[in-house]
């Protein structure tokens, strides 16, 4: 029913690709239409579907594998959401980050920032962050240094509206407005993933993407990880100088103090730059996706590829 609901709305296109991605039952239905069509098949996976599965995992477990036994070309943001599944899917894999916004303008050395670290915290308010908010506020910040935190009213933090270095912002519309915002107010940026595994179980294997758009603020960018998961050990491959985990906290001050050196901020920011345009730089990651395409003769004849998708 839901191929034939298909097949009315592409009205006569002929498609060569179907696209899915790895996250509820109609992957499954993506899969079975492109076999039935004998279409190339190319799934997405940005979070482990098994996670959001509270009690049987097994059969989802079995459909998700299924699925990406007949996927002709895998996308996930991090190689251990496919290995979980089987390492074998591992040769038909390309790990393809969310494509950011990207940004013209880097923040540059103001002179205010010798007096103070303006961190925006860039990381998703869950639960578990109100820790890490009062673990910077209470331990790390002085006095003259601030916190500020993009979320929707949200109760659990509201304790920290007491603090006078503690700024709640609103939701920006777009999120070139909010790396604006940032370019133009901070003078670093904060990301927690969370520091255990019980904390944010999806860290084992998934990757913030919130950070792949904040590189492009050219902000220097702490990073607070489990260290088992696939953030963590990607930043630790780029030796990033402000990378910490639940052991290294107590360092966290010290490197704070250093965000305050003109010399100590640039290189920071230097090394966000280098992630902003070779990892991250959005038009090279679009490209790897284009070249991902399992029939690229087949686009190359059309006169709008993205309409055959």
């Amino acid at each position: 029913m839901w191929a034939n609901e298909i097949n009315k709305l592409l009205k006569g296109v002929s498609p060569v690709a179907v696209i899915g991605v790895l996250s509820s039952v109609f992957s499954i239905t993506a899969a079975n239409y492109a076999k039935k069509l004998n279409l190339s098949f190319i799934v997405f996976i940005h979070d482990n579907w098994l996670n959001s599965v509270e009690k049987d995992k097994k059969p989802i477990k079995k459909y998700a594998t299924r699925v990406l036994n007949s996927a002709e070309k895998i996308l996930p943001v991090t190689a251990d959401l496919v290995s979980y599944f089987d390492t074998s899917f591992l040769k038909k894999t390309q790990v393809l980050l969310p494509v950011p916004c990207g940004h013209a303008g880097k923040a540059l050395w103001r002179e205010e920032m010798k007096l103070s670290v303006n961190c925006l915290h860039v990381g998703t308010v869950n639960y578990h962050t109100p820790y890490i908010f009062d673990h910077l506020l209470n331990n790390v910040f002085d006095d003259s240094d601030q916190l500020s935190v993009i979320y929707y009213d949200h109760p659990i933090l509201n304790p920290f509206l007491n603090y006078n270095n503690f700024k709640r912002i609103d939701f920006f519309d777009t999120s070139s407005m909010a790396l604006d915002y940032a370019v133009n107010n901070c003078s670093a940026l904060v990301l927690y993933y969370g520091l255990t595994l019980e904390e944010n179980p999806y860290a084992i294997d998934s990757f913030p993407s919130r950070f792949v758009e904040f590189v492009h603020t050219g902000l220097p960018i702490i990073c607070i990880a489990p260290q088992e998961s696939s953030f963590y050990k990607f930043m630790q491959k780029k030796e990033w100088p402000l990378l910490f985990t639940q052991s290294d906290l107590p360092d966290l001050a010290e490197s704070l103090k250093l965000l305050k050196l003109n010399y100590f901020w640039r290189y920071y920011s230097n090394l966000t730059i280098a992630l902003s345009q070779n990892e991250f730089n959005p038009e090279k990651i679009h490209n790897s996706f284009l070249k991902s395409l399992t029939r690229p003769d087949a686009y190359a004849e059309a006169e709008n590829p993205l309409q055959i998708i």
